[in-house]
């Protein structure tokens, strides 16, 4: 489904008039699914039309700085949810971000499903479509991205199977990077040669409070261009191979999420990372870190940077973290 070159094909035939060209793709479909482009600013989008009585009960859709999400009446109890590019220089993305949604919206079984599908896209997605930076993930970021992926390949995959994509939460904000039930664990990727010190961002990274078992874990790399090592598109493809189904599927999804696109894979080809040392610590009483109970009324989000070489009294052996991070259905039983 090559959606630019039907966009291209709008284009070079503008009307003579403001408006909006569309053209339905996959007729075959029970989905009335089109791309457009509005004139004359040149704003391409997906449009999907739907009965009005499927939009019942959405509030309001999502929308970033660079794409607008907005309904439109089209007649007989018709409307028209239309995704629209705002920012040009988001093009690239967008393009990529609607064949997704385009994707599974044929493959849903009702408007209903299909309009659930769009939404869930844009929350994957939210972060590259924020127009802010449409070149790919910065080289701080991307090594963040293989560290954990490091872990969910070497130490977690092993012990959780696939219920390690679920648990997965590092591309959407939570406290810490994996959790498994009452199993967490927060995961920090730095540079081998340099000082072992981990940012942490914000006071409740670290906090056991509620009973929760947390482990950190720090991935010590050497980074270098070309010669040995694993390139980020490698560990990414070799985390995708770990799983199948639904499973690959919301794997993928987590990517875009984290900011990681195949189009932008060539700015990470030639980094290549090895590990030099991965040390773990069980954050129990008395480890050195900032939690909530600690912080005055009044003061919040707290980040800190923690010496690794200060919490040798806490370190544990890898192979120490299956017992302390059992698979969800073994801690109950």
């Amino acid at each position: 489904m090559d959606l630019n070159k039907i966009w291209s094909d709008i284009e070079s035939k503008p009307p003579t008039g403001p408006g909006i060209v569309s053209r339905r793709i996959a007729p075959e479909s029970s989905r009335d699914l089109f791309v457009g482009t509005s004139f004359p600013n040149n704003h391409r989008m997906l449009i999907l039309k739907v009965n009005s009585e499927t939009l019942q009960g959405i509030e309001s859709f999502p929308s970033s700085r660079a794409v607008q999400t907005t309904v439109a009446p089209d007649g007989d109890n018709r409307v028209d949810v239309r995704v629209e590019l705002l920012v040009q220089d988001a093009r690239e993305v967008f393009s990529v971000f609607i064949a997704n949604v385009a994707t599974a919206v044929l493959e849903s079984g009702s408007d209903a499903d299909a309009v659930q599908v769009l939404v869930e896209k844009f929350h994957y997605w939210r972060r590259l479509l924020s127009g802010e930076s449409n070149e790919g993930l910065s080289p701080d970021a991307a090594q963040g991205l293989w560290g954990e992926l490091w872990v969910m390949r070497h130490v977690l995959h092993p012990l959780w199977g696939r219920q390690v994509v679920a648990s997965w939460t590092g591309a959407t904000k939570d406290d810490v990077d994996f959790r498994l039930g009452m199993s967490t664990a927060e995961v920090k990727t730095m540079r081998g040669d340099l000082p072992a010190v981990a940012r942490i961002t914000s006071e409740r990274q670290l906090d056991t409070s509620s009973g929760t078992t947390l482990v950190l874990i720090a991935v010590l790399v050497d980074r270098h261009r070309h010669g040995t090592g694993e390139s980020l598109p490698e560990m990414v493809r070799a985390c995708l191979e770990l799983v199948q189904g639904a499973d690959r599927t919301e794997l993928e999804d987590l990517f875009v999420a984290w900011g990681y696109l195949e189009i932008h894979e060539q700015r990470y080809v030639e980094t290549r990372y090895s590990i030099r040392e991965v040390r773990a610590f069980h954050v129990l009483q008395g480890f050195p870190r900032i939690t909530e109970s600690d912080l005055p009324e009044g003061v919040g989000k707290v980040s800190y940077y923690l010496s690794l070489d200060g919490c040798q009294a806490w370190r544990i052996e890898l192979g120490q973290v299956a017992d302390l991070l059992p698979p969800d259905e073994a801690r109950k039983g």
